[in-house]
């Protein structure tokens, strides 16, 4: 957290603060508004999304942005076909030495 704090002071982001709290925590925590405006979840892995969603619903968030992870799901195709990586499914020039076990 002390970097992103010594970032945001970089940047000038004056009204920026973070947090050391889990999802649930922050629902209840008295130092998070009762309301907030929006939820961004990106690459949220597991049942990252689903606490985001929780989380966003509780706080009566205005806008809800949720991008799952699926690398779970990509390795076990790749596992189940015998494979490692992208390269012998997709053109290498697209894609190049990106490798999941």
């Amino acid at each position: 957290m002390k970097k992103s704090e010594e970032l945001a002071a970089q940047l000038g982001f004056e009204g920026m603060s973070f947090l050391n709290l889990s999802v649930a925590e922050s629902i209840t925590s008295d130092r998070l508004p009762e309301s907030i405006d929006v939820v961004m979840a990106l690459h949220a892995c597991n049942t990252a999304t689903d606490d985001a969603i929780h989380f966003a619903l509780q706080k009566k968030a205005k806008y809800i942005v949720v991008v799952p992870c699926y690398q779970a799901e990509v390795a076990s195709v790749l596992h189940k076909k015998g494979t490692r990586s992208f390269e012998e499914h997709v053109d290498g020039n697209l894609i190049s030495s990106h490798s999941y076990a």
